[in-house]
């Protein structure tokens, strides 16, 4: 129950706001959960079921160092919450937590050590991002729910995959409201959940898609 700790402690100080959200599972089985709402990030023993604090995610403003433009401040006054989405677990064991951070042009991939240390990764500006894996050629994928929630009917979003040098490049475009994404180890194919929160007009409520060969798995 970690849930009743965001409520009792509330480790960012902002509102109080429990919401799991994604999960990643380390190679010795410890599992990592994003709360959210409570912009932190939680360690579980496998053997136990014994959770800590592994991380408090810094606000935007205070990641980036920037000030929010006047359509940010008034979409949400005061510091901006970083709102943590998921954990993907890289082949070397570093632990990657991905960013909502909406309508902010800002890092949204933080690679944090084992000891709670992280660096900002410095990538191509996206926001909305729901969920990360790792491929099985070693490079880290995200999804991005929406490119645009502001207008009447919200953009289709994508699948990215993030290069070494921090190069974002789309994989599978024009998804409405992609989410979880996973592949098969040894083919590379993808799988994606779309029409996740809503589902496009006359589409089904909710599917998933098979996209073969995305990732080749590396030699």
């Amino acid at each position: 129950e970690l849930g009743p700790y965001e409520v009792s402690d509330n480790p960012d100080g902002t509102d109080i706001n429990p919401n799991l959200y994604g999960l990643g599972i380390a190679a010795d089985g410890t599992v990592y959960v994003a709360d959210a709402g409570g912009n932190t990030i939680y360690k579980i023993a496998p053997d136990t079921g014994e959770f800590s604090l592994f991380a408090v995610v810094p606000n935007l403003t205070d990641l980036t160092g920037a000030t929010p433009t006047a359509e940010e401040a008034a979409m949400q006054p005061g510091p901006r919450q970083p709102v943590p989405t998921s954990v993907a677990i890289a082949p070397d064991g570093t632990i990657t937590v991905v960013l909502l951070s909406e309508s902010w042009n800002g890092p949204s991939v933080l690679d944090y050590q084992a000891d709670g240390s992280y660096v900002a990764r410095a990538t191509d500006p996206l926001s909305m991002i729901v969920d990360a894996t790792y491929g099985p050629d070693g490079l880290l994928y995200v999804s991005q729910l929406t490119a645009d929630f502001s207008g009447e009917m919200p953009a289709p979003g994508a699948v990215y995959r993030i290069g070494t040098d921090g190069t974002a490049t789309p994989v599978v475009e024009g998804l409405f409201f992609p989410h979880g994404i996973a592949f098969h180890p040894q083919s590379g194919n993808l799988f994606v959940t779309t029409n996740s929160i809503i589902s496009a007009p006359d589409a089904p409520l909710g599917m998933l898609v098979r996209f073969d060969g995305i990732a080749t798995p590396a030699a």
